[in-house]
């Protein structure tokens, strides 16, 4: 068997296509996986990228991260037409048994390109074109019973065969809405054929991606380390091709720093990572139950509005039980179909749950609106956007609050879900390029609605707007007034507008801003009131608050008003905050609405907290009677 340094030397064999000095640390590092030993000479730009010295004999598994345009392909190309080549049958196989070289790409469009890069290496050198036998669209077949075959990574490639060498090609970005873990899972069918053939190999080949997955699991554990089994190679772009555009690179990497030091210097993306634990996910799925019938639960709907192409058409159905947030239908209509058709099919069934109104996005305008409407459905468009339904499902499926249904596209949305920073420090939550997250953001409406009407409320929060909208900040009003409590994770207070004057278009109460879990600096909230005093021609009317709080007030030059005792028969004083609520006598101003569209409102009552506790003193001070709050007293 030639050696593969033999056959890189060799003019009649690989020599005409891996010539020169650009090729040279591929030449030491294919050499070295290979268990042939390097020149002095070598050995200083191998340990750079791989960080140990050359394994002493053939590895069974390689890693190679490595940049764009580093030559990752052609690479690719000649370590499986190698491996095949100088694959001996003798002894190995069973009489009629073929062993298989098989590149997995990300799509079959990157599966196409490797089967040419294959096929022309193959066919330029007839010592090698000479061994084939039969030849079709993604394999060739060899005169020593191996095939060599090319498939967008799929588990039924792998079913039944021997495999001599699987290369997993640009694997830190696979993908699968089949499938939650297309990598790992891969990996456990290919192994069963691997272990058939004695000496067989596995490559895996990419740039570096996000900080997840397979290929990085194995950076992890074995870069720089001297396994005997394991050769990882992490290396830029000009490490590996030294005439590649230094200018080129260096100006895209100028322009966005993360994703080109990922595609050229293979410095993991830290903008980007996993959004949900795949194990969380996993714990929140009731197995074995796809739907859940209706009972006398109140009920919320999602919705993902498409127009018939491309994407799905996804309704979601959930409701609170206690404090779990159950979702009890999915039903997803796939393209291509009629919109009208399928908005009649999905009021249908919000029907059924004892729905007339549902949430979606933005998608279609007046239409979906319209549509809705003739089926005695209200659409509400939702008041944020899906990545920041996203955030807000977090902390349910961290707290276990989440219930999904047995749907295996669902779940894999939500953990194929990925988190980007930018620049400015917001994070979005997307699906990966060239997947989706219909049914994840139906689902995810559906659920952070049912979550907001948990607690035990006598009130609507659309009872807190005008027609869906917040109360425009007036001009004038009587007073200006805080409330503010603390606990041990810290203070939160509620600034408020009093109209006692009863102007017009203005409700009893404004809620005008709110803060949580803030430190205690009552000199910056003694400025914010002078400042909305000022601004809304009204007077300080200074600060309800609990006893503890007093004192920096008094240090603050902030009038303040103890209302401990209030506090002490919280649930009686909830319901006639609530039914205060539930008569619209408070509305939200436009500064307040936007701070409740990326965080929750504080008015869960079912436990204490300092959001909740200022809250209930604010509104309850301002606008229940004082023998009202006597009695709860």
């Amino acid at each position: 068997m030639i050696k593969l340094g033999d056959a890189l030397s060799s003019d009649r064999l690989y020599r005409p296509f891996f010539n020169g000095d650009s090729w040279a640390l591929w030449r030491s590092i294919m050499r070295a996986a290979f268990g042939e030993p390097l020149e002095d000479s070598e050995l200083v730009a191998f340990r750079k990228v791989t960080g140990r010295d050359p394994p002493g004999h053939r590895v069974s598994r390689l890693a190679i991260v490595a940049g764009r345009g580093a030559g990752k392909d052609s690479a690719a190309s000649l370590l499986a037409v190698h491996t095949a080549v100088t694959f001996d049958p003798r002894g190995k196989l069973r009489p009629g048994e073929v062993a298989s070289v098989m590149l997995l790409a990300i799509d079959r469009q990157q599966a196409a390109i490797a089967f040419s890069y294959i096929k022309g290496l193959l066919e330029s050198v007839p010592a090698l074109a000479a061994m084939i036998v039969n030849a079709g669209s993604d394999f060739i077949a060899l005169s020593n019973n191996v095939v060599i075959e090319t498939h967008a990574n799929s588990f039924r490639s792998t079913r039944g065969r021997s495999i001599l060498c699987a290369i997993f090609d640009e694997i830190a970005f696979w993908r699968d809405e089949a499938s939650a873990n297309p990598d790992t899972e891969m990996l456990a069918a290919v192994a069963p054929g691997l272990a058939r053939v004695a000496g067989s190999m596995l490559i895996l080949i990419s740039s570096a991606h996000k900080r997840s997955g397979l290929l990085y699991d194995i950076y992890q554990e074995a870069f720089g380390r001297d396994d005997p089994e394991t050769l990882v190679v992490y290396a830029t772009t000009l490490d590996l091709n030294p005439s590649a555009d230094r200018e080129r690179i260096e100006k895209d990497i100028a322009r966005d720093p993360e994703l080109f030091n990922a595609e050229y210097n293979s410095i993991w993306r830290s903008d980007l990572s996993d959004f949900l634990d795949k194990e969380l996910v996993a714990a929140s799925v009731s197995p074995g139950i796809a739907s859940r019938p209706p009972t006398i639960h109140r009920y919320f709907a999602g919705v993902d509005v498409s127009g018939g192409r491309g994407d799905s058409f996804v309704a979601a159905i959930s409701h609170a039980e206690g404090s779990s947030i159950i979702l009890d239908a999915l039903y997803e209509r796939r393209p291509p179909f009629n919109p009208s058709e399928v908005v009649a099919e999905v009021a249908a069934l919000l029907k059924q749950y004892g729905l007339t109104e549902c949430t979606g996005d933005n998608f279609g305008a007046e239409w979906v609106v319209e549509a809705f409407a003739k089926e005695g459905v209200t659409y509400t468009r939702a008041d944020r956007d899906r990545s920041k339904y996203y955030l807000d499902t977090l902390p349910l499926f961290t707290a276990g609050r989440v219930h999904l249904l047995d749907n295996r596209r669902l779940i894999h949305q939500y953990t194929n879900l990925e988190r980007r920073s930018t620049r400015l420090g917001r994070d979005s939550i997307t699906h990966p390029p060239g997947m989706h997250d219909d049914l994840a953001n139906a689902a995810s409406i559906a659920l952070v609605n049912a979550a907001a009407e948990a607690a035990p409320q006598l009130f609507r929060r659309s009872d807190l707007l005008v027609i869906n909208a917040p109360c425009p900040m007036p001009e004038r009003i009587a007073a200006i007034a805080a409330s503010a409590s603390v606990d041990a994770s810290g203070m939160a207070f509620c600034l408020w507008g009093y109209n006692a004057h009863n102007y017009p278009d203005i409700p009893p109460l404004l809620l005008l801003d709110f803060e949580v879990n803030q430190p205690p600096n009552f000199i910056t909230l003694r400025d914010q009131l002078a400042t909305l005093a000022t601004d809304m021609r009204a007077y300080n009317a200074g600060c309800f608050t609990i006893s503890p709080l007093v004192h920096h007030c008094a240090a603050a030059g902030l009038s303040s008003a103890a209302m401990d005792d209030a506090l002490t028969h919280r649930d009686q004083l909830a319901l006639g905050v609530a039914a205060e609520l539930g008569k619209g006598s408070l509305k939200l101003t436009p500064r307040a609405f936007e701070k409740a569209q990326s965080r929750p409102l504080p008015v869960n009552f079912a436990e204490p907290s300092a959001a909740s506790d200022a809250f209930l003193l604010g509104v309850a001070c301002i606008l229940l009677p004082t023998d009202a709050l006597s009695r709860a007293a």
